[in-house]
C-alpha cells in the first residue's frame, strides 16, 4: 500500500487492507475509466466480445437450470387452437436463474473483459471528472456495445450447435419467454432496463471497493441475483437469451428484437448508469468533497489549524494587532526592567537617608 496515498486519511485502520471506502471507489472508478479509454481499438473489441460471451455462458447455466425446473411448473393448455401457458410457482424458474447467472459477472470482472453495462456507468464517471475526451467516451461505448453483442451471438449460435435446449421443458421455456421479452411493452422494458443497470453498476462498484476475489464474487452475486429475481432487463443478457431463441425458432423476428427490445432496454440501462449513478457519485465526490478527496492528509490538517487560528485571532482584535514578541526584542526588555528596578532601589535609599536613616539599618 502507498504509504503516501492521499486517500488514506479516510480509510480506517480495521478496513485498511480489506475494502476502498465510498470515496476512495469513486476516484478509483474514475481511474479506471482513464485506463480504459487508454486500450486500443482492436483490444477494447476483443475484450468486449469476451464480455458478451461470459454473459452468454453464465445466461447457458440459466437456462439450462431454470428451463428444467419449468417442467414442474409450467403447464400449457390448448383450446380452439389457442395455446395458454401457465405457471403455478414462477419463484421457482426465478430463483434458478438468479442464482445461476451471476457467474457471467463474476467472469466478467475476475477475468478482465469489457462490458457495456457497466462501462455506461464507468466511462461517464470519467468524462464528468475530465478524466478522458468525448471521443474516447464514444469509442469505449461503440466498441464494448459491439463486441459484446458480437460475443453473446456468438454463444448463442454455439448453444444452438449444442443442442442443449433442442427437446423439451428447454425448448418451451426458451421459445416462451424470446416472445414475451421482444413483445412486451416498449415503456415497460425501458423502466426495467433502467432498474438493472442500477444494480449491475452497484455491482461493478462495490467489486472495485473490494480487495480480494471472493468479496468480489459475493458482492457481484447479492446485486445480479436480486435484477434477476426481480424480472429487470439487462441488454447483453437479452442478446444472448434472444438470439438463441430466435435461432431455436421462437416466433418472432430479428427486427422486432432489435427495435422493440433491445434498443429500449439499451436506453433504459444508459439512464440506470449515468443518470442515477454516475452523476450523483460525481457531484457527491468530486464537486462537494473534492477538495478533501484530492488533498493530502498534510495539507489538510495545516488548512485546518490555519483556520482555527484565524478564528481565534478574530475573536481577540487586541491580540489580533499585537504582535508577538521575538527573542531580541524580549531580552531588550527584560534589561529595561532591571534597569528601572535598581533606579527605584536607589532612589527609596536616599529618601530614607535624608529622614536620619543610616545606611546600615536599611540592611537590616
Amino acid at each position: 500500500m502507498d504509504p503516501n496515498d492521499p486517500l488514506k486519511q479516510f480509510r480506517k485502520d480495521f478496513h485498511q487492507k480489506i475494502f476502498k471506502n465510498p470515496p476512495e471507489t469513486v476516484v478509483a472508478l474514475g481511474e479506471a475509466a482513464g485506463k480504459k479509454a487508454g486500450n486500443a481499438w482492436h483490444r477494447e473489441l476483443l475484450l468486449g466480445i469476451l464480455a458478451g460471451f461470459f454473459i452468454g455462458l453464465g445466461g447457458a447455466v440459466a437456462l439450462a437450470t431454470a428451463g428444467g425446473i419449468s417442467k414442474l411448473t409450467v403447464t400449457s393448455t390448448t383450446v380452439n387452437n389457442v395455446t395458454t401457458v401457465s405457471n403455478s410457482a414462477p419463484i421457482l424458474t426465478k430463483l434458478a436463474l438468479g442464482a445461476t447467472f451471476p457467474v457471467g459477472l463474476v467472469l466478467v470482472v475476475v477475468l478482465g473483459a469489457e462490458l457495456f453495462t457497466g462501462n455506461v456507468m464507468v466511462m461517464a464517471l470519467g468524462l464528468m471528472a475530465k478524466k478522458i475526451t468525448w471521443q474516447q467516451f464514444l469509442a469505449n461505448w461503440g466498441l464494448s456495445y459491439l463486441g459484446n453483442f458480437i460475443g453473446a451471438t456468438l454463444m448463442g449460435g454455439l448453444m444452438l450447435g449444442c443442442k442443449t435446449y433442442s427437446t423439451e421443458p428447454y425448448l418451451s421455456f426458451l421459445t416462451n419467454m424470446t416472445v414475451a421479452k421482444v413483445y412486451e411493452d416498449w415503456g415497460t422494458l425501458f423502466l426495467r432496463g433502467v432498474m438493472c443497470n442500477i444494480l449491475v453498476c452497484a455491482a461493478i462498484s462495490m467489486s472495485t471497493s473490494s480487495e480480494d476475489i471472493m468479496s468480489k464474487c459475493v458482492v457481484i452475486y447479492a446485486a445480479i441475483f436480486s435484477f434477476v429475481v426481480c424480472g429487470f432487463e439487462h441488454s447483453i443478457a437479452n442478446m444472448f437469451y434472444l438470439s438463441t431463441g430466435i435461432f431455436y425458432g421462437a416466433n418472432a423476428g430479428f427486427g422486432d428484437y432489435l427495435w422493440r427490445n433491445l434498443l429500449s432496454v439499451t436506453l433504459g440501462n444508459i439512464v440506470g448508469g449515468v443518470i442515477v449513478l454516475a452523476a450523483p457519485y460525481f457531484y457527491i465526490y468530486y464537486v462537494v468533497l473534492a477538495p478533501k478527496v484530492l488533498m493530502p492528509k498534510s495539507e489538510i490538517i495545516a488548512s485546518r489549524q490555519r483556520r482555527v487560528s484565524g478564528s481565534s485571532m478574530r475573536n481577540s482584535p487586541t491580540l489580533a494587532k499585537r504582535p508577538m514578541p521575538t527573542a531580541s526584542k524580549q531580552s531588550d526588555r527584560d534589561v529595561e526592567m532591571g534597569t528601572k528596578k535598581s533606579k527605584d532601589r536607589e532612589t527609596l535609599i536616599e529618601k530614607k537617608e535624608d529622614n536620619g536613616h543610616t545606611h546600615e539599618k536599611l540592611d537590616e
